[in-house]
């Protein structure tokens, strides 16, 4: 017949039940961790000496949780209902002091792959300048030996605005512009025999108002055509690499991995966009941290 356990040997069950569990948070909670960590903050959510340093010369350096540093950097950064090219200009006369700072943020060099193979590679929308540098950015990471399976093209019903020397392009839509620039583009006959797919997401409904769709958009769009899970190798271009990272982070599922990659500005971009784009990444990072919070804490052990 089945014999009883003693109680000795349930006791070591339960031991070794509970360490194995306790191994398993301490694993996932150091994914998670790693996970987390960015160009702006530690693990512990603590500024960055970068981001530190760039909080002082803006004497915002008093905020000592991430919630006031959304707050202060929301408020003395953001230029809220304007595009990029509508900015006014704004601390020019710090950019000394600012762009090395900038540089070690990673918003000015070029970021190249880490791996080696992907399931995916996926090419943010932007301007006409925009698209083909982070298209010829692929294109440089693919003769680096950097392969993937698929191309995806994100993008939707942006309607273009052409600085003067873009005037005479025939396009309407970011649309229409990635389709034709992919179409075109000098690239390796291996890529362009890939599977690529274009993300065409419409204009977002906000408060009443339409509007064209942002980063986030496309990247649900994207994802209601069911990709299966896999590595994602995202193209952008600087100062918005970190960023859309971020975004990308934020949208995703965890099933999914993210790397995001993009070539150098220059660093004669304008102090206020790159400001502007900082603090739309340390928003984005706390939502990132705000969701991890609470997956942790829904964790029964």
């Amino acid at each position: 017949g089945k014999k009883n356990r003693s109680p000795s040997i349930l006791v070591l069950q339960n031991t070794i039940w509970f360490n194995m569990k306790r191994l398993l948070f301490i694993f996932l909670f150091a994914c998670i961790s790693l996970y987390s960590e960015s160009f702006l903050f530690t693990e512990q959510s603590t500024p960055t000496p970068a981001l530190r340093q760039l909080l002082d010369i803006f004497d915002l350096s008093d905020q000592d949780d991430l919630q006031s540093i959304v707050e202060a950097t929301q408020k003395h950064w953001l230029q809220t209902g304007k595009e990029r090219w509508e900015f006014a200009k704004r601390d020019e006369d710090k950019r000394d002091l600012l762009v090395p700072i900038f540089k070690d943020l990673k918003m000015i060099d070029t970021i190249d792959a880490c791996s080696a193979n992907y399931d995916y590679a996926l090419i943010y929308g932007a301007t006409y300048s925009s698209v083909i540098k982070r298209m010829r950015h692929l294109v440089s990471q693919f003769k680096r030996g950097v392969r993937f399976k698929q191309v995806i093209l994100l993008t939707g019903q942006r309607y273009l605005k052409f600085n003067e020397k873009e005037k005479h392009l025939p396009y309407q839509t970011e649309t229409e512009m990635m389709l034709s620039l992919w179409k075109t583009m000098a690239m390796p006959e291996e890529i362009r025999s890939l599977p690529f797919l274009l993300v065409d997401t419409p204009q977002q409904n906000r408060n009443g108002n339409w509007v064209r769709p942002n980063t986030e958009d496309t990247l649900i769009k994207w994802l209601k055509t069911n990709p299966t899970p896999g590595s994602c190798l995202f193209v952008s271009n600087q100062p918005y690499t970190g960023y859309q990272d971020a975004v990308a982070r934020c949208a995703l599922p965890d099933a999914f991995s993210i790397e995001t990659i993009g070539v150098e500005t220059g660093g004669d971009l304008p102090i206020a966009l790159l400001l502007d784009n900082i603090a739309r990444w340390i928003y984005t990072e706390n939502k990132i941290r705000r969701s991890q919070d609470k997956k942790v804490s829904s964790w029964n052990f």
